[in-house]
């Protein structure tokens, strides 16, 4: 349901910004790019968490596993970084 209503905000924004829709929604035209940019953000922590779940099966034979809390614990703390640096703090 949220991923629907996420594609949507993407395609009103596009609309009004780049093709001139008219003002449908106040909070997209004082933000422009900020439903994209919110989706672009989710899609890549949502693959960097998939990757780190993926490293943990690789190790569970050798007893690790997963933490969910420790891993937002890690990505969430270095702040507002570029997506590039995030990837790479999780991928550590």
């Amino acid at each position: 349901m949220f991923q629907l209503f996420r594609a949507n905000r993407c395609v009103v924004d596009t609309g009004i910004h780049h093709l001139r829709w008219s003002r449908e929604v106040e909070r997209y035209c004082t933000s422009p790019g900020q439903a994209c940019s919110y989706k672009l953000g989710h899609t890549v922590f949502t693959e960097i968490r998939a990757r780190a779940r993926a490293k943990a099966k690789a190790k569970a034979a050798k007893g690790a596993w997963f933490d969910l809390k420790a891993f937002h614990d890690t990505v969430l703390n270095c702040g507002r970084v570029p997506l590039d640096i995030l990837q790479r703090v999780g991928d550590d």
